[in-house]
């Protein structure tokens, strides 16, 4: 499977507008399917819109995700989709240069867009600074809020067991919910954060003040200093190695 990839810059390749971006983004990404299906007939590809905007100020690739490219990424998708094809959207890839409060507002914006219309493939998970930079801590942050957001898509199921109007009569005004087994079956449906900070105020002065990046990396070194992969098959390694050399004669031969 081939990806076949846009990334207009409103202003700048594309118009302004966001439709007239989404227009330049998917002809170019069906042109593009129309010459792969030209040099190999019956090949599988999917759409990969990336479309985002300019920033007029200094004339560079903003990555300062807003409104637009949210809604653009939505729009993408289901533009793809519409046609039949395996999607791919960005997800996270935050113009912030470190994970802090502009990281977690636009990373929770772009994620909470890709839940309401999801590609196949969400990509960006970790990046930063428009996806020059890749950050450990970022990766595990990121992975909370999508968590979240994937929750938020869920929305909330309603059924008899779920209302539970017996036990709310039976525990009556003054009662408590901690005791019984319905909160013990279903206490752990209720979104837990492993990095965000829920202590305390005293808690959280006693520990100098942490944020939830210090937790993050804190979390990362420890993963990358205990975690072992699991070794990849033996057949799917040697191909791997197959592919790679192959590469390296050709790119080899044709430099020569």
């Amino acid at each position: 499977m081939v990806g076949i990839c846009s990334m207009p810059l409103a202003a700048a390749s594309s118009p302004v507008t966001l439709a007239g971006t989404l227009a330049v983004c998917h002809a170019e990404i069906l042109s593009g399917i129309a010459i792969l299906q030209a040099m190999v007939p019956g090949s599988t590809a999917f759409y990969v819109g990336y479309p985002t905007t300019l920033d007029i100020q200094s004339g560079a690739m903003n990555p300062a995700w807003s409104y637009e490219e949210s809604l653009m990424a939505m729009a993408s998708v289901e533009l793809g989709r519409h046609l039949g094809f395996a999607t791919s959207s960005t997800t996270m890839a935050t113009g912030a240069k470190w994970p802090d409060w502009q990281t977690g507002a636009q990373t929770m914006m772009i994620a909470l867009a890709n839940t309401l219309s999801p590609a196949d493939m969400l990509t960006g998970a970790g990046a930063l600074h428009g996806d020059n930079v890749f950050s450990h801590a970022s990766l595990l942050l990121d992975c909370e809020v999508f968590a979240m957001a994937a929750r938020f898509g869920e929305g909330i199921e309603i059924r008899d067991e779920d209302i539970a109007l017996d036990m709310i009569v039976d525990v009556g005004p003054g009662g408590h919910f901690l005791d019984r087994e319905h909160t013990l079956t279903n206490m752990r449906s209720i979104w837990r954060d492993s990095l965000m900070d829920r202590r305390n105020w005293d808690a959280w002065e006693a520990e100098g003040r942490p944020d939830p990046s210090v937790a993050a990396e804190a979390r990362a070194r420890e993963l990358l200093a205990s975690h072992a992969p699991e070794p990849l098959p033996e057949d799917v390694a040697a191909e791997i190695d197959r592919i790679v050399t192959t590469y390296e004669a050709q790119a080899l031969a044709e430099a020569s």
